[in-house]
């Protein structure tokens, strides 16, 4: 039998040990309440009134502290909730409100019943998630990060959230009671639950830290970092908007580029911090590897698509604190000095003026405290294959990721420190995106800007590219 949504969510809710339900009749929602009431681990009750409901729901977790589910059909049926949410929402009780809807209907359709949950009032629930009809693989990894996402929203928080679900009605299977095995659930632990981890495994694996976008770090943080990568031989990976300068790092552009030339190299765990990654080979890092996640913001997320195992819940000073007290941690240990020696074994050759050399010149000649940004793409995925001198912060936007920008926020940078020297590195077309910004009478003295003609667009200013070009314009 094929396992649908509704299957995959009556697993995962199990797997989180969560079991109270109270079920409201109706056509979508009937088949996932059929599936909860023949699973013996479910405690499921039964109100006619989803307002009634709603409202039992949230007096039967406040009192037991733990999640409970609501369930109902489409149309206005889940209107009926939004009273008893505002409470859970201001009193902060777990209440997982999950709704169906028909994936074959729409209001562009004029369907019956349909109406659009895909926002809702601002203080009805701390997490709207909607979860696609399961066709690919593709389909069941993103329904497993969203259910994992609402899940440990609600349990961990203890706050409302919402699940919007595609309905089945393929009843015949019900005579069918398994449930899928192949789904990945993350643990969410506190700063006083890391004895929990079997850190044992970790015996002789490549265990590895990698940071995306940070904030800068405050000094006793990266002391922390420093001091447990240090003791353990543990790199970190990571790119220049980490702001991560301490010992081990190991540029994620290089490392990348290691691992064709070995693959004993990969990491097995990853301990993944940070936001977005600007390097688009980052992938091949995470390609077997295990993950755990502990987020600056306490927001979960799955990097490159890979479930964490577990999500640390607390901040990173105190994280690295407790593992520097750890009595064990047994990873190999001569991890980072292998990819050393095989970075070291790489010889740069002579570069050609480029981006490449432009970025090798610059690395090499700024010795003094200053700012360098640079656009996206080509030009910040050239900085990141070269090691700046410390004192000098390389940064660029990969927030919104847009070309737009990198000028004017450069001059931002230099307002901060009229004595400190800051460097816009801008390709042509970013650099024109954004020009007007240079006649800003309040540039000071202290701003530079070097704009690298690459003969526009190297990813395209190729012989495949220059083809298709050539034909487009006959």
């Amino acid at each position: 039998m094929q396992m649908t949504v509704a299957h995959y969510l009556a697993a995962m809710l199990q797997a989180f040990g969560i079991k109270r339900l109270v079920a409201s009749p109706g056509m979508q929602n009937a088949y996932f309440n059929l599936l909860l009431q023949q699973n013996p681990f479910f405690t499921c009750k039964s109100v006619v009134d989803e307002r009634s409901a709603a409202y039992a729901a949230s007096g039967w977790a406040d009192e037991c502290g733990e999640p409970v589910l609501i369930t109902c059909t489409e149309a206005t049926a889940s209107r009926n909730y939004l009273s008893a949410l505002t409470e859970c929402y201001y009193r902060r009780i777990p209440v997982i409100a999950i709704t169906f809807y028909n994936p074959f209907g729409s209001a562009l359709a004029l369907s019956p019943q349909h109406i659009d949950r895909s926002f809702g009032p601002l203080d009805c629930a701390y997490l709207h998630v909607e979860l696609p009809v399961i066709k690919t693989p593709v389909d069941r990894i993103i329904c497993q990060e969203r259910i994992n996402e609402a899940l440990i929203t609600a349990k961990y928080q203890r706050v409302p959230v919402h699940i919007n679900v595609p309905s089945v009605c393929d009843w015949p299977t019900l005579q069918d009671r398994s449930l899928p095995q192949d789904f990945s659930t993350t643990v969410c632990l506190n700063a006083t639950e890391l004895g929990r981890v079997d850190w044992r495994s970790l015996k002789d694996r490549n265990f590895a830290l990698f940071i995306g976008a940070h904030p800068r770090f405050a000094p006793q943080t990266l002391e922390l970092i420093g001091q447990f990568v240090e003791k353990h031989g543990i790199p970190v990976l990571c790119e220049h908007n980490s702001n991560y300068n301490g010992p081990n790092r190991v540029l994620t552009t290089v490392f990348s580029a290691l691992l064709p030339l070995n693959a004993t190299l990969l990491p097995h765990v990853i301990l993944d911090l940070g936001g977005i990654c600007a390097d688009y080979l980052a992938d091949v890092i995470f390609q077997q590897a295990n993950t755990m996640l502990l987020p600056a913001d306490g927001k979960y997320h799955c990097r490159q698509h890979r479930i964490p195992q577990v999500m640390f819940a607390m901040s990173e000073t105190e994280f690295f604190a407790r593992m520097l007290q750890l009595p064990e941690f047994p990873c190999d240990s001569t991890y980072f000095g292998r990819i050393a020696q095989a970075r070291a074994g790489v010889v740069m050759p002579k570069l050609p003026l480029s981006t490449p050399l432009v970025c090798e010149l610059l690395s090499q000649k700024l010795q003094r405290p200053c700012s360098v940004h640079f656009s996206i793409l080509n030009a910040y995925r050239m900085a990141n294959c070269f090691d700046f001198a410390h004192g000098v912060t390389v940064s660029c936007n990969t927030g919104g990721f847009g070309i737009d920008g990198a000028v004017s926020a450069a001059v931002g940078h230099s307002w901060s420190d009229p004595q400190r020297l800051t460097i816009a590195v801008t390709g042509d077309l970013a650099f024109y995106y954004d020009m007007s910004m240079i006649g800003n009478r309040d540039i000071g003295p202290n701003f530079r800007i070097i704009v690298i003609n690459n003969r526009g667009l190297p990813l395209i200013n190729s012989p495949r590219w220059c083809r298709r070009l050539k034909a487009a314009n006959r």
